[in-house]
């Protein structure tokens, strides 16, 4: 029942995912970006030399700092390192006691500076958003749109995007700035929200959204 040992593949690139029943537009005024359980215990299956994780790494932090440029707020779920059986769920059944077995490794496994208590959103379950306060804080932004990156891209991102969807919240998946157990299951995540609840785009794709004049001159 525990994480599988990753090995690397490729990122995805456009050809991965169908073009998106969605037609939205990445606002820098309604969007927020979530950082999705990017947890040391969830990173250690991968090489960190290697992609995905690696260039993954990099995208993330390009888009933590970009939102930082542009008043973007960043919020990042994380799963406590202290849970019940009962607070755990049928996810003990599925994959175990998980993090709850390593606390020391629930910190974040990425380097984005400070980062200030109300951006962090605890969750137990694969959506950031069941039975957690993350809609709450986006309706209190003023945010109805939401970047999506993280790991694990099947699983966690994809169920977080579908739930977004149904609450309201616009999703943008980010391809090159999630990972997963496989290049298939990440593929399978692009797909799925392409055809069925939000826009995949790329880091660069988003970048341009949120500065467009960066870099110009």
């Amino acid at each position: 029942m525990a994480l599988p040992t990753i090995a690397p593949y490729e990122l995805p690139t456009p050809r991965s995912w169908p073009e998106c029943r969605a037609r939205w537009t990445l606002e820098p005024s309604r969007a927020a970006l979530l950082v999705h359980d990017m947890q040391a215990y969830f990173l250690r299956p991968f090489d960190p030399s290697a992609s995905p994780l690696r260039p993954v790494l990099e995208h993330v932090r390009a888009l933590v700092g970009a939102c930082a440029r542009v008043g973007v707020p960043a919020l990042f779920s994380v799963q406590p390192g202290e849970q019940s059986r009962d607070e755990r769920g049928l996810l003990w059944d599925l994959w175990g006691p998980g993090i709850v077995e390593h606390p020391s490794l629930a910190k974040l496994g990425l380097d984005v500076g400070e980062i200030d208590a109300d951006a962090l959103i605890p969750k137990r379950r694969y959506s950031a958003f069941f039975e957690t306060r993350l809609h709450d804080r986006l309706r209190t932004l003023g945010r109805d749109q939401l970047m999506i990156t993280g790991i694990y891209a099947h699983i966690g991102c994809l169920t977080t995007a579908v739930d977004g969807c149904m609450r309201g919240v616009q999703p943008f998946f980010l391809a090159d700035a999630t990972a997963d157990f496989s290049r298939e299951d990440h593929e399978i995540a692009l797909r799925q929200v392409a055809r069925t609840a939000g826009v995949v785009l790329t880091t660069s794709d988003a970048l341009r959204a949120l500065e467009p004049s960066r870099g110009e001159g």
